[in-house]
This record gives structure tokens, C-alpha cells and sequence, in this order.
């Protein structure tokens, strides 16, 4: 099976990836070194796995994190097979790399490092990772790579954010420390060093620990003032207004209640704070020293902190199959049990503010059409919330 090779997600992937100084082949070369490749079930990605010795193959899958119980288990598999010398047992692609990738500067000379790549998920802000290692497996860092000028873009608000956090002196969580942020040639390539190590975990619980980080970003973020709910409603109705004519009518009709519910709500105060924006449980772990949260190319300011809290519950696996109406309940019985500040009566607004920014950025981030559209990743499970939220309730 090469059909993967012609696939348009990754040759784009691998001109990325060549972009460092290496060349990507499907048949052996001289001085390659072989990679599995490792495909998503259901959109168009993929990881690149070295072979080159058990450790550092073992190692390698580290770049990839599954959520499901059968993806954890192939994963475990994989990883025991490679430590013993069987990774040929699960092996079915391959590629061959010849060359090393200039990010050795990054890190300590004379070190011998390994490197596994991720293709990035099929998307307009699809960017390469690459994870770095030592000779034995041990993880050094990640860099991600684009060439688009719209994630470069993205790339760069995640480094200057990581350098705020880091000034925070957070108690509660560990944030990467950016080794390198800048443009070479046509790529930009941010490089940050990791706590993740080859056994890290990332759990689907959202612990007191996850709890305790949200709170503490928020107090220290916080904006001198709380917001009125209908000054929420007023940005999200100028953005509206400059993506409606990308939108079908159904869209625009959700989108137009859901802010007019919020318009409404001229009683209600909000904390405002920055949010990581992408809080999910494959975006954090915890390690031998604590909460560690990565990943915050989406950090925006000026939201509420239960925003963050929202996308974790509803990313959990257990609650991304339920209905609608059971994510809410979900959403709802959290907050009430463990976020003490929270009335019943505001959760219907929180709510709605986290699915207008979900929704929104999702839209502004689709290429330019002339088509006006309803598809997106997650829009479909997203439609049936509004129809719950505005319609049902």
C-alpha cells in the first residue's frame, strides 16, 4: 500500500520536511534511514516513526498520543515490538530519509540525534512536527514547520504567548520554553524544548490539576475589569458580520440567534482572562513535575476562563459520542460541582460564548470561496449543539 506517497496532504507534508535538508524516498537509497509510516483512521494524517534502532523507535511514538483504547493499544504494542527488535511485526509502510534536519543547533552540541515527524491533520492550518531525540530515544524538544503564510502567522502568536506565560511564573503548570522562533527562506520554524518523555500519558480526566492551572491563569491574566455578556455578543456580531456572506443560510441563521441570545443577557458579568483556546486532554499531561500544557497556537485574550474548561469536558471521549443534549449535562453537572463561582443561571450564556468562539474561528481560518458553505471539521457536532442550545432548551 504506497497510495499514501501521491496523497496531497503528504507530499505537501514531505516538501515541508525536505525544507530542512533531507530527502524523503519510498524505495531504499544509500545512507536512508528507514521509517514506518503510520496513518489516522479518519482524516488524512500521518506519523513517520525511525527504525533505526529499538530505543529510538519505541521513543518515537511518543509524537503520537491516541485517546481511543484501541489506538493506545496498538501504540503499546508497537512500541514493546520495537524495544525487542520486531518493529518488522508491525510495520506495513516505509519510507527512507536521507540527511539529517538542521535543528541540531538547537540543542546541545555533539549530541547524536533521532528524529519522528508528523505530517499535521488535514486542514488550512496544517503544519509539520518534528520530535527530537537523543541516540537513545531520550525526547529533546519539538519543532513545527509550515509554508504557509497563514500558520506562520499562527506559529508566531504561539511563541510570543509561551514567552507571556512563561513571565507569569505559573505554579500550577509547566509551559515549553521557546530555543528558536523566526523565518528561513520560505518555512517558519518554531522550536521549543518538552518535559515528555516516552512513557508520558496524557489523561482524559480533568483533574484538580487542570482545574487548579485554569484558575491560575485567569487570576493573573485578568482583565481590570468583568465584561457584560452583551459586550461579548457585540465582538462576536462584528465578526459575523465580516464572514456572513461565507456562510449558508442555515449557519447564518444559528449564528444571528446565538448572538442575539447573548445580546439579551445585559445582566450578566463575566471574569475576562487569557484562554489557551485548545485545552483538550491531548494538548496537556501530567508528569513527575506537574501539569504540563502545550499546543497554544489558539490562546486568545479576553474570554472567559470557563472557555477552557468547556473544551476539555467536551473533548473528553466519553462525551464527544453523546448527543447533544448529553453534552450539555455533562458541561452543566461539572461546572456546577466544581467550579464554585459558577451560577446555573450563567452556564447557558458560557456555553454559548464557548460555541461562537469555537465556531467562529473555525470559519475565519476556512480558505476564501465564492461559495458560501456549512462544512468544516467539527461543524456538523456543532450544528446539533446550537439546534439543542437555541431550539430545545
Amino acid at each position: 500500500m504506497t497510495d499514501f506517497f501521491t496523497h496531497p496532504v503528504f507530499k505537501s507534508a514531505v516538501a515541508d520536511i525536505e525544507s530542512l535538508g533531507v530527502q524523503i524516498y519510498l524505495d531504499p537509497k544509500i545512507g536512508a534511514k528507514p521509517y514506518a509510516v503510520v496513518g489516522g483512521r479518519s482524516n488524512a494524517r500521518w506519523w513517520l516513526i525511525p527504525l533505526e534502532n529499538g530505543r529510538v523507535a519505541s521513543s518515537g511514538f511518543a509524537i503520537f498520543q491516541p485517546l481511543l483504547a484501541g489506538a493506545r493499544i496498538m501504540k503499546a504494542a508497537a512500541s514493546t515490538l520495537s524495544l525487542v527488535g520486531l518493529s518488522r511485526l508491525w510495520t506495513q509502510n516505509k519510507v527512507y530519509i536521507v540527511g539529517e534536519p538542521s535543528l541540531a543547533r538547537y540543542f546541545q552540541s555533539g549530541e547524536i540525534l533521532a528524529f519522528a515527524y508528523f505530517s499535521g491533520t488535514d486542514s488550512p492550518h496544517r503544519k509539520v512536527t518534528v520530535q527530537i531525540m537523543d541516540g537513545k530515544g531520550g525526547l529533546k524538544g519539538f519543532a513545527k514547520l509550515t509554508r504557509n503564510p497563514q500558520v506562520r502567522m499562527l506559529l508566531a502568536h504561539e511563541a510570543e504567548t509561551l514567552e507571556r506565560v512563561r513571565t507569569l511564573v505559573l505554579q500550577t503548570a509547566h509551559v515549553p520554553k521557546v530555543l528558536f522562533y523566526g523565518e528561513q527562506g520560505d518555512r517558519t520554524l518554531l522550536v521549543t524544548d518538552t518535559l515528555k518523555t516516552n512513557r508520558t500519558r496524557s489523561t482524559t480526566q480533568l483533574t484538580h490539576s487542570h482545574l487548579a492551572f485554569v484558575t491560575e491563569l485567569a487570576e493573573k491574566t485578568a482583565a481590570s475589569r468583568q465584561v457584560t455578556v452583551s459586550e461579548e455578543a457585540a465582538k462576536f456580531r462584528a465578526r459575523f458580520g465580516r464572514i456572513r456572506m461565507q456562510l449558508d443560510e442555515a449557519w447564518s441563521q444559528d449564528l444571528d440567534a446565538a448572538i442575539c441570545a447573548l445580546e439579551a443577557r445585559t445582566d450578566l458579568q463575566l471574569p475576562s482572562c487569557l484562554s489557551h483556546g485548545d485545552f483538550t486532554p491531548w494538548n496537556t499531561f501530567l508528569s513527575s513535575e506537574g501539569l504540563y500544557v502545550f499546543d497554544w497556537e489558539y490562546a486568545e485574550y479576553a474570554l472567559p476562563p470557563s472557555n477552557d474548561i468547556i473544551h476539555f469536558i467536551l473533548n473528553q471521549p466519553r462525551v464527544r459520542c453523546q448527543p447533544p443534549i448529553a453534552k450539555i449535562e455533562a458541561v452543566t453537572t461539572w461546572l456546577l460541582q466544581r467550579w464554585a463561582s459558577v451560577h446555573k443561571q450563567a452556564i447557558p450564556a458560557l456555553l454559548m460564548i464557548y460555541l461562537l468562539t469555537q465556531t467562529l474561528r473555525q470559519i475565519e481560518r476556512q480558505p476564501s470561496s465564492n461559495q458560501r458553505s456549512g462544512t468544516w471539521d467539527g461543524a456538523h457536532e456543532t450544528a446539533l449543539l446550537f439546534e439543542q442550545m437555541l431550539y430545545k432548551n
